[in-house]
């Protein structure tokens, strides 16, 4: 009679979950335990659809770009006569529509046309500017941007790989527009060449360690523009079998860590290791 008395006093939500505990015990728990291993798999399920949707997405949005939209006249040119060791980029959008149209900031693409459906990251030349651009009807906008740093950054990964530069943008009205394309080996033709006796060092170098010349060539070309030796450049040369991290652990105090690039970055940019010392390293590489 007492258990019956203290079971009448419980309040129903207290009722029912002693009720559930008694009865299925373990099996609550080993049920959440299984719908909560099945949310986790839909997660995951769900994780790569969105990836997946955001990829099929970008291709998409390219499918819109209308090339020759009837709103808009767009280009993308270059200064043929800039300072020396610049690239000046200048992209102009001519609003031919009878409306006001406002557009959004210009970003410029590297493409692949062997490959279009890989979307390489796009770049922003934000410049102080503000975003959007009103453009009346016969209105021309148009903006300059100095592409020399972006072309130095890129070598190792674009240089002498038929990729095109083209700019885009897009109005707050849904328009889509897509400039005239340009040859990256032509706008890195603007850079500062390559000493002769580095290009004739990389030739020897990839002869001796089987390494790709046209990587050794702009890893080097980077060092001359750099005048210092990166992470970026030192991965580069190892990456064609030139045993410089080695070489910067015994002679310069680098210390082998897990995750080396990572680290070496700042170490590298503290000690500022001139090009004439790695090229002693490199000279030594060929009269072993």
């Amino acid at each position: 009679m007492f258990y019956l008395n203290l079971f009448k006093n419980m309040s129903d939500l207290t009722w029912d979950f002693a009720v559930l505990k008694l009865i299925f015990g373990g099996v609550i728990l080993t049920v959440i335990a299984t719908i909560l291993a099945i949310a986790n798999n839909f997660l995951n399920i769900n994780d790569k659809y969105i990836k997946w949707k955001k990829h099929k997405n970008k291709l998409q949005f390219k499918a819109t770009y209308k090339i020759n939209n009837p709103n808009f006249k767009f280009s993308l040119n270059y200064l043929s006569n800039p300072e020396p060791g610049k690239c000046i980029l200048q992209t102009t959008v001519l609003n031919v529509s009878k409306d006001i149209k406002y557009i959004d900031c210009i970003s410029y693409n590297f493409e692949n046309p062997s490959n279009i459906q890989n979307i390489e990251p796009s770049l922003l030349f934000v410049n102080g500017e503000k975003w959007p651009k009103r453009i009346e009807h016969g209105e021309r906008f148009a903006t300059s941007v100095d592409f020399q740093s972006h072309l130095i950054n890129t070598l190792f990964q674009y240089w002498k790989k038929g990729i095109k530069v083209y700019a885009t943008c897009k109005s707050t009205t849904g328009d889509f527009i897509l400039s005239n394309s340009i040859d990256y080996d032509l706008l890195v033709t603007f850079l500062a060449p390559i000493n002769e006796s580095y290009k004739n060092l990389s030739i020897i170098l990839s002869q001796k360690s089987g390494g790709s010349q046209r990587d050794i060539e702009v890893s080097l070309w980077q060092l001359q523009i750099f005048g210092r030796i990166t992470v970026h450049i030192t991965k580069q040369l190892q990456q064609n079998n030139i045993p410089i991290v080695q070489y910067l652990i015994d002679k310069h105090g680098l210390i082998n860590k897990k995750d080396l690039w990572n680290h070496w970055y700042r170490d590298l940019e503290e000690k500022k290791i001139h090009p004439s010392v790695i090229e002693g390293f490199l000279y030594s590489q060929f009269e072993k």
